[in-house]
């Protein structure tokens, strides 16, 4: 199964899964009181991490680094969450062997995704699936050194392609204050070889 079918059932998963629960929450319902409607309620996070090449451009790029800001949404008595973040990352180029090769490739994200966590009744660590799209905007540079015959500077037209993210992490809470780890699989279809990259990041949600 190719990377973006991947991250589409990955998607659908989350969707399934938040629709089983919110049926299984109704049936459970009825018959009995209603209970109080959990608040609306509103998270910011910071997150950053190491960012690992893969596919295409595996032997191209080096491990890069990826930051983001996340928004995220608890709609009520909802058992999912809607996810918003702009970001970005950036790869060194491996040098080819053949010549004196630098150089980076980087881009800026915004992606949209639904979260689904699963909460244990005894509380601690709360795992969760997630799965989006968004829109890359891709942008790069490479140098060459050719010796006596100088350098040789390309830069690469900024792109804006879209693509898919899928994932799974882990939530650890203290108060208002909670901890994450996650990791993803980000597909960017890209003209001519797709990007395709995992970044692994921890982050501070308020």
């Amino acid at each position: 199964m190719t990377i973006p079918a991947l991250s589409l059932t990955a998607a659908l998963l989350v969707l399934a899964a938040g629709a089983t629960a919110g049926a299984q929450s109704t049936d459970g319902l009825r018959g009995a009181a209603p209970a109080a409607p959990r608040p609306m309620r509103l998270t910011v996070e910071l997150r950053a991490g190491p960012t690992v090449p893969v596919g295409d451009y595996q032997q191209t790029l080096s491990l890069g680094m990826d930051a983001a800001l996340l928004a995220e949404l608890r709609p009520w008595a909802s058992p999912v969450r809607l996810r918003g973040e702009v970001g970005g990352a950036r790869f060194a180029l491996q040098n080819d062997g053949f010549a004196e090769l630098s150089g980076h490739l980087d881009y800026l994200s915004g992606v949209a995704s639904v979260v689904r966590p699963f909460p244990r009744a005894g509380g601690g660590p709360v795992p969760y699936l997630l799965g989006g799209v968004g829109g890359y905007y891709l942008r790069g540079e490479e140098t060459v050194d050719l010796g006596e015959q100088g350098r040789v500077t390309s830069r690469r037209d900024p792109v804006l392609r879209p693509g898919l993210s899928a994932g799974a992490g882990v939530q650890l809470s203290a108060g208002r204050v909670s901890a994450t780890l996650e990791a993803r699989v980000q597909h960017v279809l890209a003209t001519g070889a797709d990007l395709t990259v995992v970044p692994i990041t921890l982050g501070l949600k308020f």
